[in-house]
């Protein structure tokens, strides 16, 4: 003889996931770049910016590195100093 027994069910709960962090501004947004101006970034060394757009923590910028091409990066997040501006 089989018996069934009612086994009560909760909500299937996966490994707990950390949420992460909050990323930190390296304040380069804030620099107020503009096009022809000279930078610096902590990997990718001396660079002259092609372009900015965008605005706060959403804006981005693309800069020409002497040594690595082109690159496409939001400012944000970007180890960017100014050397110096156009003119």
């Amino acid at each position: 003889m089989v018996s069934w027994v009612a086994v009560p069910t909760s909500p299937r709960v996966g490994p707990s996931v950390p949420a992460r962090p909050a990323v930190r501004s390296t304040g380069a947004e804030k620099l107020g770049l503009v096009v022809g101006e000279h930078v610096v970034h902590d990997r990718f060394g001396a660079g002259v910016v092609l372009s900015v757009e965008g605005t706060g923590s959403h804006s981005r910028a693309a800069v020409n590195f002497d040594d690595h091409g082109t690159k496409q990066l939001v400012l944000a997040m970007t180890p960017l100093r100014r050397v110096s501006v156009p003119g």
